[in-house]
C-alpha cells in the first residue's frame, strides 16, 4: 500500500542565474561576428575546456559544433573546427583564470565565505518541504545549470548542449491548500501518493528528471518499503 501525504508546502525549486554577456565575438571563415548572449554562453563554456584532453576529443567538439552552429545563419552551419577562431574567447578565459589565481589567500576566503552564505540562505528557503505539518529536508532543490554535457567514458552524447531549464518547463507537486511558489510553471499537480516535489524533460535527453525528499525523510523511507513489500508480494505470487 502506497503512503499518502495530506499536505504538502514547499517553495519550488532554485534556478540557476541568467548568463551575463561579455560582449565576446568569434571569427567563423574569416569573418568577425560578435556572438549573442546564447552563443556567447555556449563558446565560453566550450572555452573553459581548451587546456583539457576533450578540445581534442573528435566526437566532443564535432557535437558541440552540430548545436553550437545551429545558432547561426545558414551559411556558417557546415563550418568545421578549423574554419572557427574562438581566440578572444580563450583569451577571455585564460584572463580570469589568470585574475582568479591573483587574488590572495583572504580574498579568497572572503568569496567563499560569501558563496557559503548566499546557498545557506536559498537552501533555507527551498531546500525544505512541509509534509503532513513536519519539516523534512529537499535531496535536490537546484536545477543543474546549462552547459557541456561531459557523461563517462566514451559517452555518445559527450560535448552536447544541456539547454536551460525555464519554471516553464517544470511541473511542480504540491499540497492544494499551499500556496502556491510564484512562478510561469509549466503545470502544478497534487499528487498525494508521490513525494517528487517538481520534474521536468531533460531536453538533451528526454528523460524525467525529478526532485525529490532527501532519502533520510520518514516518508520517502515508508514510500520505498511500500514499493519493496509489494514487489516481493507480485514475486511470490508469480511463482
Amino acid at each position: 500500500m502506497k503512503i499518502r501525504w495530506r499536505s504538502l508546502e514547499h517553495n519550488g525549486v532554485v534556478f540557476p542565474p541568467p548568463y551575463e554577456p561579455k560582449g565576446l565575438s568569434i571569427r567563423i571563415k574569416g569573418k568577425v561576428i560578435r556572438l549573442t548572449p546564447e552563443q556567447e554562453e555556449m563558446a565560453y563554456a566550450f572555452a573553459k575546456k581548451k587546456d583539457t584532453p576533450y578540445i581534442k576529443d573528435k566526437v566532443f567538439v564535432n557535437n558541440f559544433l552540430s548545436d553550437f552552429l545551429r545558432l547561426f545563419p545558414e551559411e556558417y552551419r557546415d563550418a568545421k573546427f578549423e574554419d572557427i577562431d574562438f581566440s578572444e574567447v580563450f583569451a577571455y578565459v585564460d584572463k580570469e583564470k589568470e585574475l582568479k589565481n591573483s587574488l590572495s589567500k583572504e580574498e579568497r576566503k572572503r568569496i567563499a565565505n560569501e558563496r557559503k552564505r548566499l546557498r545557506e540562505e536559498l537552501k533555507d528557503k527551498y531546500g525544505y518541504a512541509i509534509v503532513d505539518g513536519v519539516r523534512y529536508e529537499i535531496a535536490n532543490w537546484i536545477v543543474e545549470p546549462p552547459g557541456l554535457f561531459m557523461g563517462r567514458g566514451d559517452h555518445p552524447l559527450r560535448g552536447r548542449w544541456k539547454p536551460r531549464v525555464y519554471a516553464s518547463d517544470v511541473i511542480i507537486n504540491i499540497g492544494e491548500d499551499a500556496p502556491i511558489p510564484e512562478n510561469n510553471w509549466k503545470a502544478v499537480v497534487h499528487d498525494h501518493e508521490s513525494t517528487w516535489l517538481a520534474k521536468w524533460d531533460d531536453k538533451l535527453t528526454g528523460k524525467e528528471k525529478y526532485v525529490w525528499l532527501a532519502d533520510s525523510s520518514k516518508i520517502r523511507q515508508e514510500n520505498d518499503k511500500a514499493k519493496y513489500d509489494t514487489a516481493i508480494r507480485l514475486a511470490k505470487a508469480d511463482r
